[in-house]
């Protein structure tokens, strides 16, 4: 298993069955929250991801990160769906 790196931010997912870590490094892990089942893992931005959120459609994570990027995850593969640029660093 790929080391995360150190935490930087955590979410939970509505349903409490899922949680993602964020990290200072820039990757984000998913891990299932019964049975703390490591899920995935990936690194896709280029600095601390300070910002996570589970979207209500239970298929979606989003990031935000100090790359000044925010990315849409599929938490089914752990690909990042869509991707948007801003001015700054993104945190919540």
């Amino acid at each position: 298993m790929e080391d995360p790196g150190t935490p930087a931010s955590i979410a939970f997912s509505k349903e409490e069955t899922l949680y993602a870590i964020g990290c200072e490094e820039g990757s984000v892990s998913l891990i299932s929250w019964g049975d703390k089942k490591f899920i995935g893992i990936k690194t896709i931005h280029t600095d601390r991801v300070g910002a996570l959120v589970f979207l209500d459609t239970r298929h979606f994570l989003v990031s935000g990160s100090n790359d000044k990027t925010i990315r849409f995850w599929n938490m089914h593969d752990m690909s990042s769906t869509r991707k948007i640029s801003g001015d700054g660093p993104v945190s919540a």
